[in-house]
């Protein structure tokens, strides 16, 4: 493989098997793919921050590191183009890099990092989802609705009609006759 000229990212970033719980933001995760774990859980970065530079399409989330330094809390966040059209040599028209800053006291941690031994699903934590709509495809922001139900929100055209293939159709009449799905 290594002739190839592939790298094997799990490797690369020492990516561990995490618990479900210890991939919410309040835990600062290092991860892979999935959506975002947002530092910063409002404002969230626009739609039209994080679409490919060549051909306009949602970029999707690649991985996010926890840097913190004496003061701060930073994350790094990378996204990509999905479209392989869009990948040329020696460009980064198809990725977005976004650094996110927060001082070490904020609105939206405690000052205590929470214990990872214990959590409680049932116990209030900061989440992104409580500030602002997500997109229910990758967990940007989404400001966009289904036009049908106005229960689920999207970030772009393209996410609401991959979510509408993927099974809404059918569930979307359930919603809007008095079913309610969260975002989370």
């Amino acid at each position: 493989m290594a002739g190839l000229g592939l790298v094997d990212v799990y490797n690369v970033f020492e990516v561990d098997t995490a618990k479900p719980w210890q991939i919410f933001s309040h835990y600062f995760p290092d991860k892979v793919g999935g959506k975002p774990a947002w530092l910063l859980l409002k404002p969230l970065p626009s739609p039209e921050v994080l679409k490919c530079g060549r051909c306009g399409k949602p970029c999707s989330f690649l991985l996010q590191k926890y840097a913190p330094n004496e003061t701060v809390h930073r994350m790094i966040f990378i996204f990509l183009c999905r479209d392989p059209a869009c990948c040329y040599q020696n460009t980064s028209d198809n990725f977005v890099v976004l650094r996110s800053q927060l001082p070490f006291k904020n609105d939206f941690y405690p000052e205590t990092p929470p214990d990872e031994k214990y959590f409680d699903m049932s116990s209030e934590y900061p989440k992104a989802g409580r500030y602002t709509r997500l997109c229910v495809v990758c967990g940007c922001a989404g400001p966009k609705l289904c036009g049908k139900c106005h229960k689920m929100s999207y970030c772009s055209k393209e996410h609401q009609t991959s979510h509408w293939k993927a099974g809404h159709r059918t569930t979307c009449s359930e919603t809007s006759q008095g079913f309610t799905f969260y975002n989370i």
